[in-house]
C-alpha cells in the first residue's frame, strides 16, 4: 500500500515471515539490505496467553519482551543441575511507535487491548512449557518461572525483532500486536471467524500507525538502490 508525504511515496509492505526466531532474523536482515533510511516495522502475529486474565481475542500490545531459550548443555550427564531453561532481561519496543500503535488500536477494539510482557521461545514446545511424552523436556516448572517474572504472552517471534532493532547500525522503529488465539492455562481456543475480524480490523490500525509516524527527509527511503524505487 502507499501513502504520501513530504512530496513522497510511502511504501507500506505486508509481508507474511513464517514461524521463528530465524524468520525474523531473515526478515530484519534482508529488509535492511535492499532499503535505506529509517524502518518502521511492527509485528501483527499471534500468541498464547498464560496470564488468566487475559482471554482468547485479546490485543496483545507487548510492552517488553524477554527470550526463552532450552539450554541444551543442562541435558547433558555432567550439567550438575543446571537450569534446562534459560530466560533473558527484557527488551524495549520504539516507545513512539508502540505509542502511536497503541491509540490506533483503541480507536477501533478499545476493549480488546490489552498491555503485556511477552515472551518469545525457541521452540514452538518445550521452550513455551508445553509436555511432549516423546523428549525428555524437563519443563514442568517453566510457567512457574516465567508468571513470577509477570510474563503474560508467549510466541516466537517479538524478542528477535526488537533485539535486533536495537543492534542496529540504522535506525528501525519496530512495535509489536498479536491477537490471543489460545488461553493456556484455561484450554480455550479463538473461533476461526473472530480470527478472520481481528486480522482485519487490527491490520488496518497497524498499517495505519506506520503512516502516522513522520520521517524527516533524510529519514526517507530515495537512494537509487532502494528496493521501492525499482519497483515503481
Amino acid at each position: 500500500q502507499e501513502s504520501r508525504g513530504l512530496g513522497d511515496v510511502y511504501k507500506r509492505q505486508i509481508i507474511a515471515t513464517g514461524m521463528g526466531l530465524a524468520m525474523m532474523d531473515f526478515l530484519l536482515r534482508e529488509c535492511s539490505a535492499i532499503t535505506n533510511g529509517t524502518l518502521l516495522i511492527i509485528r501483527y502475529g499471534t500468541c498464547g496467553s498464560i496470564n488468566s486474565k487475559i482471554g482468547v481475542g485479546s490485543l496483545a500490545l507487548a510492552k517488553q519482551s524477554v527470550l526463552v531459550t532450552r539450554n541444551v548443555d543442562a541435558f547433558l550427564s555432567d550439567s550438575n543441575n543446571m537450569e534446562k531453561y534459560n530466560i533473558s532481561k527484557p527488551i524495549y519496543p520504539d516507545f513512539e511507535l508502540q505509542n502511536v500503535l497503541r491509540d490506533k488500536v483503541k480507536k477501533v477494539l478499545p476493549d480488546r487491548l490489552v498491555e503485556t510482557i511477552n515472551a518469545t521461545a525457541d521452540s514452538f514446545y518445550c521452550s513455551q512449557g508445553r509436555n511432549d511424552p516423546n523428549f525428555n523436556d524437563d519443563n514442568s516448572n517453566l510457567i512457574d518461572r516465567l508468571l513470577e517474572l509477570h510474563v503474560d504472552t508467549l510466541e516466537m517471534e517479538t524478542f528477535s525483532l526488537f533485539h535486533l532493532a536495537n543492534s542496529s547500525k540504522r535506525k528501525i522503529k519496530v512495535a509489536a500486536l498479536t491477537i490471543v488465539l489460545a488461553q493456556r492455562l484455561k484450554n480455550d481456543f479463538l473461533k476461526h471467524e473472530e480470527i478472520d475480524h481481528l486480522e482485519r480490523v487490527g491490520g488496518e490500525a497497524v498499517l495505519n500507525a506506520l503512516t502516522e509516524i513522520k520521517l524527516t527527509p533524510e529519514e526517507v527511503m530515495n537512494k537509487p538502490e532502494c528496493i521501492w524505487l525499482k519497483m515503481k
